[in-house]
């Protein structure tokens, strides 16, 4: 089975611009006292749900024959390290050297990074190693965390093989499922929170993929709207952050249906991949898009801000600076991607 599905790749691409409109909402009002687009991009942060549903699936696809016959646990985890860290760190110093010297060490919720505080330095090797803390001078990192502790169970499930790791699945979705019920703080609300559901739920389609069982556009569809309708009818009578686990699980079926109809079609190749190949370079990039777009956006709202001074524009013509923002910041992205992370893989993926 071919192993490279464009149109996932196209939806990826929009969760990561999803993702950078929901940012954009927030640090634009912080700098023009405005809400880009009227904020209607404050639900982009579903792009972030969509990502771990993705990171499932792929991962389930590509190495459930290493569960089974028990592969390489050691060569799965260099190889996710390779991914994710190297691309990071690079961020992370760019983005700590700008709050150090620009910022004089003032970083996010008001937390002062002092030199000389054994406590700050290693406040800063976790979040270089992506280690699950309260705050995070990169933003995005702290979803990095999750995909790390998801790399590691299944890491975990490849060393034990097939039979035991189902009951380490099983015991796992049973304690997300009490600690999101009883809250009691003998879990880890890390460990155990209700967003590790939309991994599992990736795994499922993934698996389901793998052994070729595929879905149609019609019943993704009937199902997509049927959930739809429950939560609905759900949230009439509920608020939708005072139950996170029906939120994840919600997200994530829609995310999982969603991958699975586009993995479907990719494998039927119903469609002429010509026209779609922008955006398969976008989600090829997504990754260092998602790395960087929260200091390119902070920055390009400050050069604006100070650009445009005290003029009061008109909503048309600050949405479209802010259209300009967007634009510019998955163009960096792109550059990132394309100057960046391709020759740092290349050089690891060597090692």
């Amino acid at each position: 089975m071919k192993k490279r599905l464009d149109l996932i790749q196209v939806f990826r691409g929009l969760a990561s611009m999803l993702v950078v409109l929901y940012h954009l909402v927030s640090t634009g009002e912080k700098y023009f006292s405005t809400k880009p687009f009227n904020g209607f991009f404050e639900f982009g942060w579903v792009g972030v749900d969509f990502f771990f549903v993705l990171s499932g699936f792929i991962i389930m696809f590509i190495h459930y024959g290493d569960i089974v016959n028990k592969g390489n646990w050691r060569l799965f985890l260099k190889k996710r390290a390779i991914r994710v860290y190297p691309i990071y760190w690079i961020v992370a110093t760019i983005t700590f050297a700008m709050y150090m010297i620009l910022m004089h060490g003032n970083m996010r919720d008001e937390f002062i990074f002092n030199i000389h505080s054994i406590d700050h330095w290693i406040y800063l090797v976790k979040q270089y190693l992506l280690v699950y803390q309260e705050t995070y001078f990169v933003s995005v990192a702290w979803s990095l965390t999750y995909e790390i502790l998801f790399y590691l169970i299944f890491a975990l499930c490849i060393f034990v093989g097939l039979r035991i790791a189902k009951y380490i699945v099983a015991i796992w979705i049973v304690m997300i499922a009490l600690k999101s019920i009883t809250h009691a703080p003998i879990f880890s609300s890390f460990v155990f929170a209700p967003g590790n559901y939309e991994f599992l739920l990736g795994c499922l389609v993934g698996y389901l993929f793998y052994k070729k069982q595929f879905i149609s556009i019609t019943k993704a569809l009937i199902s997509f709207s049927l959930i739809l309708i429950l939560f609905v009818i759900y949230l009439n009578y509920f608020d939708l952050t005072s139950n996170m686990l029906i939120a994840k699980l919600f997200f994530g079926s829609l995310s999982a249906l969603i991958i699975w109809a586009c993995a479907s079609i990719d494998y039927q190749k119903v469609y002429n991949a010509a026209k779609i190949k922008l955006l398969v370079i976008i989600g090829d990039a997504s990754y260092s898009l998602y790395l960087i777009h929260p200091i390119v956006l902070s920055t390009l709202c400050r050069v604006f801000a100070k650009i445009k001074f005290q003029t009061a524009f008109s909503s048309a013509i600050n949405n479209m600076l802010f259209l300009i923002i967007f634009i510019l910041t998955v163009l960096a992205g792109f550059l990132f991607h394309f100057f960046v992370e391709k020759k740092v893989l290349a050089y690891f993926s060597k090692k």
